[in-house]
């Protein structure tokens, strides 16, 4: 590695650059209107007005904070799904929810351009006037001026050179990569599980091969939105079944006035495994994690409906999304009470 004047000279070398805000080149000239998601926790004085361009988990996040304290709000997406979703059942309940706090405009491109002390904002017919703009709309890797042209692998369209995920190794060179830089998931579990693959073997001369664990995302919105395990376009849809449940008649929800949403459910017809979950739903978060454990110990959707479930609680929205795929699975006896004979 030359670093200024400096040769350095290394048998394991790891990189770790992290990632940096994308700010589109045409939004230079008034940059000092746009805002990133590294700078948005250092503003002294919030704008009256924002435009949220990007509405992945931070921009869904940041633009719900932003219209509840009471800035007024626009979300802005090029595609028409938010935060990651795939599933179109799903990914339509939360525009609609979500959508009902505060404009979101879905499936144009965004274009921003200097309006006298402002900024307008306009995609597709839609246009509107605002303070600032909330750039959300990814992070680049930081490899510019690495030079890992010179490594002799492969390198992807962000400049970042092919690996292998279990052991984050570069080709067959003694160079790891790990975090933001790979441009893979920016999410802080997966990023340390990377740095420590990472580290493992380049503190070792034996490379070892980690299973990675069930990929897991949840956008911290109110509801939360989730997605855990095999995604909807990853699936071959003629050999799963879906269980849905719709929040409005989960006990618990109702109680707290927040019955809104849904939980769609993945299982493999062949074996009634759970293979992946999407939803909108309060507490969220919490189903998310009950059903990422689920999947990585290769439970059935009759392993879990054995496992009991408490009255009232948004636990329940899970047992009948389960129940609802019972009905598209081959059952024993046992299987159809859920309950387990002696």
């Amino acid at each position: 590695l030359r670093v200024n004047d400096e040769i350095i000279q290394a048998r394991r070398t790891v990189i770790a650059t992290g990632s940096r805000p994308v700010v589109p080149s045409l939004w230079q000239p008034f940059r000092d209107r746009v805002i990133t998601t590294d700078e948005f926790f250092e503003q002294e004085i919030l704008p009256s007005s924002i435009a949220v361009v990007g509405l992945g988990a931070i921009g869904l996040e940041l633009g719900q904070a932003l219209h509840r304290m009471g800035i007024r709000t626009t979300g802005v997406d090029q595609l028409t799904r938010i935060a990651g979703l795939q599933d179109p059942v799903v990914n339509q309940s939360a525009c609609d929810i979500l959508g009902q706090e505060f404009p979101l405009w879905l499936g144009a491109i965004a274009e921003v351009a200097k309006y006298e002390d402002k900024l307008r904002v306009s995609s597709g017919d839609r246009s509107v006037v605002v303070d600032r703009v909330l750039a959300s709309l990814g992070r680049k890797p930081n490899v510019n001026g690495l030079g890992l042209d010179k490594l002799g692998i492969e390198l992807d369209a962000n400049g970042v050179p092919m690996f292998n995920t279990n052991t984050m190794q570069v080709g067959e060179l003694p160079v790891f990569i790990a975090g933001d830089v790979t441009g893979e998931k920016a999410i802080l579990h997966e990023v340390a599980d990377e740095g420590r693959i990472a580290g493992y073997n380049a503190a070792h001369d034996q490379i070892t091969a980690f299973r990675r664990k069930v990929s897991l995302a949840i956008t911290f919105c109110d509801p939360n939105i989730a997605s855990v395990g095999a995604a909807w376009n990853e699936l071959e849809h003629d050999r799963i079944a879906v269980g849905e449940m719709r929040l409005g008649t989960v006990g618990r929800a109702l109680i707290m006035g927040r019955n809104r949403g849904v939980l769609r459910l993945y299982a493999d017809t062949s074996n009634a495994r759970l293979l992946g979950a999407a939803m909108i739903a309060p507490g969220g978060e919490h189903l998310a994690h009950l059903i990422a454990w689920s999947i990585q110990q290769s439970l059935t959707v009759f392993d879990l409906l054995k496992l009991p479930y408490y009255h009232p609680t948004i636990e329940e929205a899970l047992q009948s999304a389960l129940q609802a795929l019972t009905a598209k699975l081959g059952r024993t006896a046992s299987e159809i009470t859920s309950l387990e004979s002696l």
